[in-house]
């Protein structure tokens, strides 16, 4: 479960950095030129955080749901 979290997380830090990145060029165009083109591409990274903040949430649900059930955490327990 280690393994799986720590690469969930790499692979988080790698699409944040990414988006930061998008975001920082869409509002850079956006300043410079209000067009339908630049709000298009803020709207599209919008939609992408969107999308990766429900992926997030859903997993933190679900270590949460697995860390409140006794049996799930005695189950996983190793020797």
């Amino acid at each position: 479960m280690e393994a799986a979290l720590n690469e969930f997380t790499r692979f988080l830090d790698e699409e944040v950095a990414s988006l930061e990145d998008e975001t920082a060029l869409a509002l850079h165009d956006l300043t410079h030129k209000v067009s339908r083109e630049s709000l298009e591409t803020v709207k599209s990274t919008k939609s992408t955080v969107n999308g990766l903040f429900s992926r997030v949430s859903k997993v933190r649900e679900e270590l949460e749901r697995l860390l409140d059930d006794d049996e799930d955490m005695f189950s996983m327990y190793l020797q």
